[in-house]
């Protein structure tokens, strides 16, 4: 078992006992799978962790770990990312963000700007980032959005661009259904264009989130997510 995924088991057995803590202001577990258009094997496996501590009434920190398996290129990801982060009021916020992603070959370091804000029914998340090692030296900028039909139903969607050693664009739509009082099931289809290479991939997985905000402010940082076995 790696540590990601010992990680993310030990979060979900203490979560009774998180939520009563003293500044703990949200939690979310997340599983997901994916299958690609490349006829390879089958596509991705990830597993995720994230828990948010308020410091003070507008400030809190985050931490985020996350397994990603591929299973057409045989490697695997590991990422660990820290966050700070400023709520302004009115449903917007601002974060900072740091981490290292760990494949089988050799490590990569990135840091970032985020920002979300609430409208209406809506949400929109937005971020930055710049990092460094192997072949993912240059930055990544992404948004992502959704919208609520009703309280259990949403539309979702997202689009994320990378310039680095390899030029890379993900963009997908999709639907996420919220169980009462338990867990969020969402798909995804979408496409992957890196270098002119594309292929369309479909993203199946479940999500819980605990805590006043139902959840942590900001979603994943990853550049896996993008360059698959980069």
């Amino acid at each position: 078992m790696t540590f990601t995924r010992f990680a993310t088991a030990a979060l979900a057995a203490c979560l009774p006992a998180l939520a009563a803590a003293q500044g703990f202001s949200g939690a979310e577990l997340s599983v997901e799978t994916g299958l690609s258009s490349d006829g390879g094997d089958i596509g991705t496996a990830i597993y995720g962790a994230s828990l948010e501590f308020g410091l003070m009434q507008r400030i809190a920190v985050a931490a985020d770990l996350s397994h990603i398996g591929f299973g057409a290129f045989g490697s695997d990801a590991r990422n660990a990312t820290l966050r700070g982060i400023y709520q302004l009021g009115d449903g917007v916020a601002l974060g900072f963000f740091a981490g290292q992603e760990r494949l089988d070959s050799f490590d990569a370091t990135f840091y970032g700007l985020e920002g979300a804000t609430d409208l209406g029914a809506g949400r929109i998340e937005g971020y930055l980032m710049q990092s460094q090692g192997g072949a993912s030296d240059g930055h990544i900028i992404g948004v992502s959005g959704a919208y609520d039909f009703s309280a259990s139903l949403s539309a979702i969607g997202s689009l994320d661009v990378a310039e680095m050693d390899t030029s890379a664009r993900r963009i997908s739509v999709g639907g996420e259904y919220r169980l009462p009082g338990g867990p969020a099931v969402f798909a995804e289809i979408g496409q992957e264009d890196a270098d002119g290479d594309a292929e369309i991939f479909l993203s199946l997985g479940a999500r819980i989130g605990i805590g006043m905000q139902g959840g942590t402010t900001f979603g994943r940082r990853s550049i896996a997510d993008l360059l698959p076995g980069y």
